[in-house]
């Protein structure tokens, strides 16, 4: 599609405008031009309004704008960041990925405190697992094999599966072709003193998300480990 000059320019100053880097100037630019677009409609049906008052109304337009930008902001940053597990607890991230060209599937694990600080996190291929599903599943089986000789006291499992956390949470008997590793995930967790499995959102699982994709260059599993004893003095 050809632009006219006129949009042309406006594309420029725009552009312009952005490499300034000055946080909100384009907002204002276009909130100022919408005033006096509507203060020229107004003029054409015999209402005259001010140029004092229409800035005045490009302010109170942007603040109102800026405060809820900001509240929006604050409220994606609550709802999609890591949380870290309480003090006594520690959380176990798991993601799964599929490698139909290498047939094969990934696994990414990390295991942090209520400081955020990593004590084990995990990167590998397994055989080729089709369903995204038996995928998610079989990397929480994996997580709990690596935590249970830790000696963890409480753990949370993070999966953004919600679909997986649902059948490990349901207290009837796995009927899906799943079953096999849900058993088997459920009797690794009668292991541990306190285990509990949430969904997370896959933006506060992106860690987990890069090491399951980072085990399509893994020949074999990768596991980085601090010694956990530093926990129990």
């Amino acid at each position: 599609m050809d632009l006219d000059g006129e949009q042309e320019d406006v594309l420029l100053v725009s552009q312009k405008i952005l490499q300034t880097g000055i946080a909100g100037s384009l907002e204002k630019i276009f909130l100022m031009a919408w005033v006096f677009w509507h203060r020229r409609n107004l003029f054409l049906y015999g209402v005259v309004q001010s140029p004092a008052l229409s800035m005045e109304h490009v302010l109170l337009l942007y603040k109102e704008y800026d405060e809820s930008h900001k509240s929006s902001s604050q409220a994606l940053d609550m709802n999609y960041k890591w949380h870290p597990p309480p003090a006594a607890a520690l959380k176990l991230n798991t993601d799964g990925a599929i490698f139909a060209d290498l047939s094969s599937s990934g696994i990414g694990v990390i295991l942090r405190d209520s400081q955020g600080k990593v004590l084990l996190s995990t990167s590998g291929r397994e055989i080729v697992v089709q369903d995204p599903i038996e995928v998610e599943l079989l990397v929480i089986l994996r997580g709990l094999q690596l935590c249970i000789p830790m000696g963890i006291s409480k753990l949370i499992v993070e999966s953004d599966s919600l679909l997986s956390v649902q059948a490990i949470q349901n207290m009837k008997e796995p009927m899906s072709m799943q079953g096999n590793l849900i058993y088997a995930i459920k009797d690794l967790m009668t292991l541990l003193p306190n285990v509990s499995v949430q969904h997370a959102n896959q933006l506060s699982n992106r860690t987990a998300d890069g090491l399951a994709k980072h085990a399509r260059f893994q020949d074999t599993l990768a596991v980085w480990e601090i010694i956990f004893l530093i926990l129990l003095l």
